[in-house]
């Protein structure tokens, strides 16, 4: 499948932080309190088992330093902030934590979350989400390939979802924060009944890292 195209999702842009292109968002001093997501509804229970992949870099020169978070990816039945996933329960997703330097894979449904070891601002990392099994697996990679592997993040998850979404911040009081995502691929939504190679890729994986 090809990269999604982010102009046609819907845009909600509260502090005027967004610029989006078609296989770009860029948000660029992104209120800590702001209401600031793209999303896109696909139906309900949409997303069941998945594998997508998106890539992303935080720009922000404070990173390490700024009380604030940002959405890479989700998927959820209300898109927003992080603070409004928290309490609607209903969502799993990855983050930048712009205090910590890490990223944080978080099921919203039960408020339980895994983190990444320290990441750098200012380079590109690709991701690939997947889930097979009941279980929501965040693989992050410092360049293509599996040899780039750098961490994997995993939560027990069997919630279906309508919505896929980019970008947030924290909704909470904090700090502005920069960063962009790209190249959002939906590659196969239903992995068991989808993409051959990416079911055995996924599988493969698994049984060397967890």
């Amino acid at each position: 499948m090809h990269n999604e195209d982010f102009t046609t999702y819907a845009e909600v842009d509260e502090g005027f932080a967004l610029t989006v292109i078609s296989s770009k968002v860029t948000g660029v001093n992104i209120g800590s309190g702001d209401n600031t997501h793209v999303s896109k509804d696909f139906g309900a229970d949409y997303f069941k088992n998945f594998f997508h992949t998106i890539e992303a870099e935080v720009t922000d020169p404070n990173w390490g330093s700024v009380n604030n978070k940002g959405i890479i990816w989700a998927i959820t039945d209300t898109p927003g902030t992080i603070g409004s996933l928290l309490v609607s329960n209903d969502a799993v997703g990855a983050y930048f934590d712009f205090n910590t330097s890490k990223i944080v894979l978080h099921n919203f449904t039960n408020d339980t979350t895994r983190t990444s070891p320290v990441l750098n601002k200012d380079h590109l990392y690709y991701f690939e989400a997947a889930r097979v099994g009941g279980s929501v697996r965040f693989y992050i990679f410092s360049a293509p390939g599996i040899q780039n592997l750098i961490s994997l993040l995993r939560l027990p998850n069997n919630d279906d979802f309508r919505y896929v979404q980019v970008m947030s911040s924290v909704d909470d009081v904090g700090d502005p924060a920069s960063y962009y995502v790209q190249n959002l691929n939906l590659a196969a939504d239903d992995i068991l009944g989808g993409n051959l190679m990416r079911t055995l890729r996924t599988q493969i994986k698994t049984k060397l890292f967890g």
